[in-house]
């Protein structure tokens, strides 16, 4: 793959120590350095390319097993051919890039040139040689600057990570930009070193890093990531004073001597190709490194169970050599890549295993959000909230790691696939009024996503805004709803803020559509002009309509039907709500209401529904947190229509200066509770001729200052609670 083949030309062709010495013979160093900025600009948009390509074998690999419609989405990435042609040219300059660097280094050098006078004609070879790979070179230039335009065209998106030399001093800072969720990953692993800096054995103290056993890893948790973040840590950098990186091949590059070799050129910054002998190269490394402490990174070790003693053998190789190297509170971290996922660790003695596990919910969404909102223009809220959903349902069907995360979010950045995202539960989709046209809407199919069960649609209006707003712009607003429509499937729905005169048609839709709909939530629609026929809806449990400030009355169009299976109903903040009027006919429209809350309704005057249900054996609780001198007056009727009510709560009244005579109907009534009522100076004495009263509670009422004699002394099965009202001595 071009990605590995230039990362290859980039981490180990280009950095040796005998490609430094060729090219400086050859003066061509700075003909070479001034094509890698370029090579190095290629390399960050590969990830991006292969995946529009769709050619990510780890990608594949999941996918195969997870998210149909997010592995549709990358395979439809294959139908880009300029990104194809643009792949195909980058691996085709890649390998002649290798393919020249190959012939330098195979160049013999000053070592072979003729002394005897007669053959210095030569010379002229080494002449020729050099003028061509100049010339290749500038070739070579213009090809990569012609990619990396293409590329800025085709808008292939940038991997900071991938854009600079990964031990260059200055990757700290990328590393503190990009990476998510390994913050505590690291300082552990450093606070381990620090543990270990004073080993009593002389040994380097070894630590493998391999991920967390799982039978649905397909993909490395992150590993070199989290060791590229220990190798640049300042703790790291101040107390290991020299830093090796191995990246390490099958089987330990199936030659110990060639880690001795690197570890020895960073040690010296010079060439050790020309040691040939262990002794040798060590003795070199002992002189140079004397008792200074180190750190030795192999990354990427191969593992495979069915070779672990081929493996220890060369591990205990190499472990001879480095006992003799370094001062005390050396260290080696070894990255591992097993062939299998039930794979064990190493078999080293004194090595301690560091288990990296998945990212956690909330860095893995971040990272999924980060990659696929990089670069995008879109700022759309709702597709955002859309996106958000997704992400954490996603997060527990898929793994957690972060390879997946990245995928994940670039598959959406590419293609926008929200519409195709089937198998949403939850879904909040805000700022609607910010939506550009009905289509948008419409493009969410919603209706589609079959297992879609909480739905929320939200808008943000001022007042002013609404105030101001044509009826032109009122009536396209009724429009988006209309392309809003949930599947059938649903079963929790709530709208908010929504400006329209009238609700979308499918919520009074008779047949049947929403029959698995279990709680609906009307909130803040000020000017709708009628309450939907909820009780077609026969699967409800739970209505709450709040702020249709435009409603005066609840009726027949409220209806539509009984309420079979209604537990819950809230009335609030409704400021025009006079009157509560029985459907047609005598039929019981509530059978199994449990609860009625009234918040806030200051004009209600009349309630003619009996409630609970002559037909309900449920125990029946109404709270009243209402601003209303009506309740006080003859005016109100319906008390007697409550002889039902068990539960009587009543808060935060504040024209409450007396309990309703009214009450004196509710001859169910076992519990009673008054709150927040600041006004009230007295309770009634017929309240003690309650026969079925068991319990009074009362709250926070600042002029609370009478209660009846008969009530303190009420007998054992009476509970009377007081609590903070200050005036009231008992």
């Amino acid at each position: 793959m071009a990605g590995v083949d230039l990362r290859h030309v980039l981490l180990d062709l280009l950095p040796s120590s005998d490609m430094t010495e060729r090219c400086r013979e050859l003066r061509i160093h700075h003909h070479l350095e001034k094509i890698i900025p370029d090579l190095w600009a290629i390399n960050a948009v590969i990830w991006d390319a292969t995946m529009r390509a769709g050619a990510q074998p780890d990608v594949e690999m999941w996918m195969a097993d997870e998210g149909a419609a997010i592995r549709d989405a990358t395979i439809r990435a294959g139908t880009q051919p300029d990104v194809e042609m643009w792949m195909a040219d980058a691996g085709a300059a890649i390998a002649d890039v290798q393919n020249l660097l190959d012939r330098i280094l195979e160049w013999p050098g000053r070592a072979a040139a003729p002394s005897n006078p007669l053959l210095r004609s030569c010379l002229g070879i080494r002449v020729a040689f050099r003028l061509s790979i100049l010339q290749e070179l500038k070739e070579m230039g213009r090809r990569s600057k012609e990619l990396v335009r293409r590329g800025s065209a085709l808008d292939l998106r940038k991997e900071a990570m991938d854009a600079m030399d990964p031990c260059d001093e200055e990757y700290s800072h990328v590393l503190g930009e990009e990476v998510v969720g390994r913050d505590k990953d690291r300082d552990n692993i450093v606070e381990i070193l620090q543990q270990n800096q004073s080993s009593s054995n002389g040994e380097p103290f070894v630590i493998e890093i391999r991920d967390e056993g799982s039978y649905r890893s397909f993909s490395s948790m992150g590993k070199t990531t989290v060791a590229r973040m220990i190798y640049h840590h300042p703790w790291v950098r101040q107390h290991l004073h020299h830093r090796i990186w191995v990246d390490v091949s099958m089987d330990l590059d199936s030659d110990p001597v060639s880690i001795g070799r690197e570890f020895a050129r960073c040690i010296t910054g010079e060439s050790c190709d020309h040691l040939r002998s262990h002794q040798a190269m060590w003795l070199l490394v002992n002189e140079r490194l004397g008792q200074r402490r180190y750190l030795l990174i192999l990354n990427d070790v191969y593992h495979d169970d069915g070779e672990e003693g081929l493996l220890k053998g060369k591990w205990d190789e190499l472990k001879h050599k480095l006992l003799h190297v370094g001062g005390m509170g050396s260290t080696v971290i070894i990255t591992t890549k097993s062939a299998s996922v039930f794979s064990r660790s190493l078999d080293i003695h004194g090595c301690r295993d560091y288990l990296l596990a998945g990212l956690s919910e909330e860095a893995w969404i971040k990272l999924v959000m980060r990659e696929a909102l990089i670069g995008s223009e879109q700022d759309n809220t709702c597709s955002i909230n859309f996106l958000l959903q997704f992400a954490e349902q996603q997060y527990e069907t898929l793994e957690s790691s972060p390879l997946v995360a990245k995928t994940l979010g670039l598959s959406i950045q590419e293609h926008r696939e929200l519409q195709s995202l089937v198998n949403l539960k939850k879904l909040c989709l805000k700022k609607l009024d910010e939506l550009p046209s009905t289509e948008d809407a419409r493009a969410l199919k919603l209706k589609d996503k079959m297992f879609l069960k909480r739905l929320a649609l939200c808008w943000e209006w001022w007042d002013t805004e609404v105030a101001l707003a044509t009826n032109a712009a009122l009536l396209l607003h009724e429009q988006v709803p209309k392309n809003l429509q949930p599947s059938l499937a649903i079963k929790n729905l709530e709208i908010v803020s929504y400006m329209g005169q009238k609700l979308p048609s499918w919520l009074a839709c008779k047949e049947g559509y929403l029959k698995y709909l279990r709680e609906i939530k009307l909130i803040n629609l000020k000017k709708c002009e009628m309450l939907p026929p909820l009780g077609q809806l026969l699967g409800l449990e739970t209505v709450e309509i709040s702020g249709m400030e435009s409603i005066s009355a609840v009726d027949d169009a409220f209806y539509g039907g009984t309420f079979p299976s209604l537990e819950t109903l809230v009335f609030s903040e409704m400021p025009m709500l006079e009157r509560w009027v029985k459907a047609k006919g005598e039929v019981d429209m509530f059978p199994r209401l449990e609860r009625l809350m009234l918040i806030q309704c200051p004009k209600f005057k009349e309630l003619h529904v009996r409630l609970p249900s002559t037909t309900s054996r449920s125990f029946f609780t109404l709270s009243v947190w209402l601003n209303n001198d009506k309740l006080l007056s003859s005016e109100f009727v319906g008390w007697q229509k409550l002889e039902g009510v068990d539960e009587l709560e009543i808060s935060g009244c504040e024209e409450l200066r007396c309990l309703p005579p009214g009450l004196k109907h509710l001859e169910s009534l076992e519990w009673l509770e008054i709150s927040r009522c600041n006004n009230l100076m007295a309770l009634p004495d017929w309240l003690a001729q309650l026969k079925s009263l068991k319990c009074l509670v009362v709250r926070d009422c600042a002029r609370l200052s009478f209660i009846p004699e008969r009530l303190k002394q009420s007998p054992p099965r009476f509970y009377l609670t007081i609590e903070g009202c200050p005036r009231l001595e008992l």
